[in-house]
């Protein structure tokens, strides 16, 4: 079945020695991306970008070298999305953490060049057998991924049923970085959160940039802000802008919690930031019959230098 899918797409979708289809961990459908500015890879299990690089630097995206690659599990790094609970179900807390959008297979519903050696990817998910087992509503889920000097991610749900619904959301996005201790992350100053994690409860961000050295767990809620991660150790600046989002979840799971991870690796908590553009809790969003939302996140990499 993976090798019929896989010749299905490259006969419909592919692009010579631009956009390929292959068969990528444990023979799971894999788009692979290779332009002059950069490259990509994206599992059609979950939609998931797992792989970005720009010409010239390290990866930009944290892939755990734990994370399961299997049909009934997440995969542990990348860009996972979360949809359409954020969390555990309020529904049923036994239902998939974080939904069951990155347990599902995608279909690939374009393929296309852009002007400036951009490849525009547009990947999209319906109502399924597995999503009918824990969501009654009718959706469309359009995934669209623009990859090219800078990483575009925009994800567009249309509410296709006859009732209103609400969903919260996240591109759950894991930043490859050289050591958790040394980043700065610059733009949240001002803003309130929710930390999940001690002194639990709602604080104000002070105006310096983030630092980390514990665990850190913390929903930012109303907020449009753009966030920018200063890694010294790896010489880059990673600017995180976003579009239709008005939270920002910002996670590390430190030592202890790393080591209860199976699909993470006990040191793995070092080389990972996760900077989530979301509408989570109260900024979850309400779509009435024919109405959409786009949540967009663009990321842009360059050197310190560039600042």
């Amino acid at each position: 079945m993976p090798d019929k899918l896989v010749a299905a797409l490259r006969e419909e979708f592919e692009i010579e020695n631009v956009v390929g289809f292959d068969l990528g961990v444990n023979r799971m459908p894999r788009i692979v991306v290779t332009i002059p500015p950069a490259e990509c890879h994206i599992y059609l299990h979950g939609a998931h970008v797992t792989h970005y690089r720009r010409r010239g630097q390290a990866p930009l995206l944290f892939l755990s070298e734990k994370s399961y690659f299997q049909s009934d599990k997440p995969i542990r790094g990348g860009v996972p999305i979360c949809w359409p609970w954020f969390g555990p179900s309020k529904a049923d807390p036994s239902y998939p953490m974080h939904g069951f959008a990155r347990l599902s297979q995608w279909s690939v519903n374009s393929v296309r060049p852009l002007p400036g050696d951009e490849i525009e990817l547009i990947l999209t998910l319906g109502p399924n057998e597995l999503s009918a087992k824990y969501w009654p509503n009718h959706f469309k889920l359009d995934y669209t991924i623009t990859v090219g000097e800078s990483l575009d991610l925009r994800l567009t749900t249309t509410n296709i049923g006859d009732n209103p619904f609400s969903y919260e959301e996240a591109l759950h996005t894991y930043f490859a970085i050289s050591d958790i201790r040394q980043v700065q992350l610059m733009g949240l100053g001002g803003s309130q959160f929710n930390s999940k994690v001690p002194p639990v409860g709602v604080h104000t961000q002070n105006p310096d940039p983030l630092l980390f050295s514990a665990e850190t767990d913390s929903v930012y809620a109303d907020t449009k802000a753009q966030c920018t991660i200063v890694d010294q150790g790896e010489d880059r600046s990673v600017l995180i802008s976003k579009e239709g989002s008005d939270s920002t979840v910002v996670w590390n799971p430190w030592t202890e919690k790393a080591k209860a991870m199976a699909d993470f690796s006990d040191e793995e908590w070092l080389k990972m930031l996760c900077i989530e553009t979301a509408n989570v809790w109260h900024n979850a969003i309400t779509l009435t019959p024919g109405q959409s939302h786009a949540l967009r996140q663009h990321i842009q990499s360059d050197r310190l230098a560039a600042l």
